[in-house]
């Protein structure tokens, strides 16, 4: 009876070790990509395209995470992580995929119901909507040659996923780059306001540097720096590997 009492504990207990040490392994083992990508490009472009993603690259299951975390990848917490920042720092390999142009942009309701926008001064009178903080409007008037101080106030709704939403539903003016926005413009439920020429940061692949050549992750990055040059109608920045 102790016998086999201990030898059904230590069998389980080998099953629990054995499927720990399996969901530790690097993804490509189980073709699977997980991949952690911030939420605004998560849910406005890289999940209505991911029919696009995976007729290109079928076998794989990606598993995705929509958040600003960062995320381990020495505990294989994510293969990708696709982020909107400065450089990437730490022990990994990065590329950049796209400096985006960043700039205002409002609903047709909105813009048919409020005096016209030609100049800085015109909007920074506007109900702006801001991401977590109000720093990135603040930025973004400065790079774009706005002399005074800035005044500015306005819900923060965290994301710009939903600051885009909010401008959608003609709440006011948000902040937008092409990627996060190229439907909604090609639909016609936003238009941009002025023209501008403002970049405050890029849109960057991160992995860790031990698995970069994994044939999945790297297949994904090829895909990826594809679609976004097809969307934007430019040249992809991408290039080589930065250590």
């Amino acid at each position: 009876m102790e016998g086999r009492l201990f030898a059904e504990t230590v069998g389980t207990a080998f099953d629990l070790i054995a499927k720990s040490t399996a969901e530790l392994r690097p993804a490509i083992s189980r073709t699977v990509l997980r991949v952690w990508c911030v939420p605004g490009l998560a849910t406005r472009w890289l999940t209505p395209r991911f029919n696009q993603l995976q007729l290109a690259l079928p076998g794989i299951d990606f598993v995705m995470r929509a958040t600003d975390l960062e995320p381990d990848f020495s505990r294989y917490e994510a293969d990708v992580d696709i982020r909107y920042s400065e450089e990437p720092r730490g022990n990994v390999r990065w590329i950049l995929l796209e400096r985006p142009r960043m700039f205002p942009v409002a609903s047709p309701d909105w813009i048919s119901r409020n005096a016209p926008v030609r100049t800085l001064d015109d909007l920074v009178r506007q109900p702006l909507i801001h991401e977590e903080s109000r720093d990135q409007w603040r930025q973004w008037f400065r790079k774009a040659g706005f002399e005074h101080e800035v005044l500015l106030n306005g819900p923060r709704l965290w994301s710009a996923n939903l600051t885009v939403d909010a401008a959608v539903t003609g709440q006011g003016v948000a902040l937008a780059t092409r990627l996060i926005a190229a439907d909604d413009l090609r639909a016609g439920r936003l238009v941009e306001l002025l023209e501008t020429d403002v970049r405050l940061g890029g849109y960057y692949f991160v992995g860790a540097r031990e698995r970069w050549n994994e044939v999945t992750q790297a297949r994904f990055r090829t895909w990826i720096q594809q679609a976004i040059t097809a969307t934007t109608g430019g040249h992809s920045p991408g290039g080589d590997a930065v250590d």
